[in-house]
């Protein structure tokens, strides 16, 4: 604050009172110096910021229903949408019944009381009678009864690929976040960078020692493979979480009761916890994973390993060096076996790729407390 100043009586008119000039001329040049002194202390406050950057803009492509991980990915980046450093342009719902797809995540964004975000029904796939008996479709009974119309802003499968081509043209540095087979990317046909959950290097499932061959490569009895090899064709940068590293990563303990707790006070966790009960009582994959416990663990949690993948490479609101990535090639083989080859060594199907093929040390700890802090209010 500047000093205050006494206030100055009238001057006497009497000459004794008048300073000499050389008492004057000391008078000024301590002024000024003083004066030079003020301005150059440093000030105490802080500079001011730089402007912060703008939010990382992110497509999301998501098979939520199938299984419950996309759910918690999404929970995931609400939290980051809600703190500006991504903005999540549009949902695309992704393979078989896009549209239940699309209620299930309109109930979810409504439950969580998230801002309105366009949700696009995307390419459907015909539900064979396999399909249908294989559990596949055990989070759809969630949305079920949710009227869609009520949403704001839906964008219906006859329009999803005029709607998504103009946005991906419209939007710079627009990431696609691939949570899902790649269908709808292949679709597109377009080249922009890939952030995504896919394949199996050198670990599987349930973090066992061989590889896997893993479900976002081959969709429901390999229908997804041929679109697969467009993903790593077609993407402009793409970097992927396989089994290696999300295998096995899961939400348990005291870490889950704090979720449980704010269930009540918290309208993202309630959403999360109600789609996991939800799915828990129909059968996913007509009991594949054994028992469910959605009172005291998650599920592995695939694609929230992405989102943190996400994170970490765009460096995203405390994105740390949570993984060891490996630029290398990737032959997708027949059957789906995702492999890395030597350059030139790939065929039709594979291509180079950013690989988070293990955790850094203590890596796995630090991103499940990053998604904590996100989640947990």
């Amino acid at each position: 604050m500047p000093p205050k100043y006494k206030r100055l009586e009238p001057r006497s008119s009497h000459a004794s009172l008048n300073p000499p000039i050389c008492l004057r001329f000391v008078l000024v040049a301590t002024f000024i110096t003083l004066s030079i002194a003020l301005f150059t202390l440093p000030s105490p406050f802080p500079p001011p910021s730089p402007p912060s950057s703008a939010p990382l803009k992110v497509l999301v492509d998501t098979d939520i229903g199938t299984d419950i991980d996309d759910t918690w990915a999404i929970a995931v980046l609400l939290s980051l949408h809600a703190s500006k450093t991504i903005e999540i342009v549009a949902f695309l719902t992704s393979t078989f019944d896009t549209l239940g797809r699309a209620n299930v995540l309109a109930r979810f964004l409504t439950d969580s009381k998230a801002p309105t975000i366009p949700i696009v029904v995307g390419k459907s796939t015909p539900v064979s009678e396999a399909y249908a008996q294989a559990g596949e479709q055990a989070g759809l009974d969630y949305g079920a009864n949710f009227d869609l119309t009520t949403y704001p802003s839906v964008i219906l499968e006859a329009d999803w690929f005029t709607y998504t081509t103009k946005l991906i043209d419209e939007t710079p540095d627009l990431l696609f976040l691939e949570l899902a087979p790649p269908d709808n990317f292949a679709e597109l046909g377009k080249s922009i960078p890939v952030v995504g959950m896919s394949g199996s290097i050198a670990r599987g499932y349930d973090g066992i020692s061989e590889p896997s061959v893993e479900f976002n490569v081959v969709g429901f009895e390999g229908g997804s493979t041929e679109y697969s090899c467009d993903l790593y064709k077609e993407a402009l940068d793409l970097t992927l979480t396989p089994l290696d590293t999300c295998g096995d990563f899961i939400i348990e303990g005291s870490q889950y009761q704090q979720l449980v707790e704010q269930r009540a006070s918290n309208p993202v966790v309630s959403a999360v916890l109600d789609h996991y009960d939800s799915w828990a009582a129909h059968d996913p994959y007509n009991g594949v994973y054994g028992p469910l416990h959605p009172g005291t663990t998650s599920t592995v949690l695939f694609d929230v390993v992405a989102v943190a993948l996400m994170a970490q490479k765009e460096k995203v609101l405390g994105g740390d060096e949570w993984m060891r990535l490996e630029d290398m090639t990737v032959k997708i083989e027949e059957e789906g076996w995702t492999v890395q080859v030597e350059e030139g060594q790939e065929g039709k199907c594979g291509g180079r790729v950013l690989e988070a093929i293990e955790w850094a040390d203590n890596g796995k700890i630090s991103a499940r407390q990053w998604v904590m802090n996100l989640l947990v209010q």
